[in-house]
């Protein structure tokens, strides 16, 4: 069999080649902390998040988590609050500085994505996020 041709060898391929694009752009952020910043700023999903609904959605241990926080903490770019339901959580709350940098890096990254999506019609993309929908029910499913 061609490793080439496998789902999982393509899928890590890509996400490697993904993970050096957005590396190499201007951002002042890690490519995680951008994400955990985008995550937290939708707020039509849930109006707060906490360290747990990170740890859930990013699929990282509660230390890794812990870790990003307390840097993304240090570097201004977000504080934590004891949540007033549970004194044992901290709300997550994004400062000034992380919204502009989020505004600034999504319009980067809006450009970054119409480059790679370069020739693929609006069928293929429908048809890919069924399919990486499916293997992740099936991924959850193991």
């Amino acid at each position: 069999m061609d490793r080439s041709r496998t789902v999982l060898y393509s899928v890590k391929s890509l996400s490697n080649k993904i993970k050096y694009l957005l590396e190499n752009l201007s951002l002042p952020l890690t490519g995680m902390q951008h994400a955990i910043i985008y995550f937290v700023s939708d707020t039509s999903k849930q109006p707060e998040y906490f360290q747990k609904d990170i740890e859930m959605e990013f699929n990282i241990s509660r230390s890794t988590a812990s870790g990003l926080l307390k840097r993304m903490e240090k570097n201004g770019l977000i504080l934590r609050e004891t949540a007033e339901s549970d004194t044992r959580l901290k709300k997550i709350i994004l400062t000034d500085k992380a919204l502009e940098v989020n505004q600034s890096a999504a319009e980067e990254i809006l450009e970054l994505e119409g480059k790679i999506l370069t020739g693929i019609t609006r069928e293929e993309l429908t048809a890919f996020f069924q399919v990486i929908e499916k293997v992740n029910q099936n991924i959850a499913k193991l």
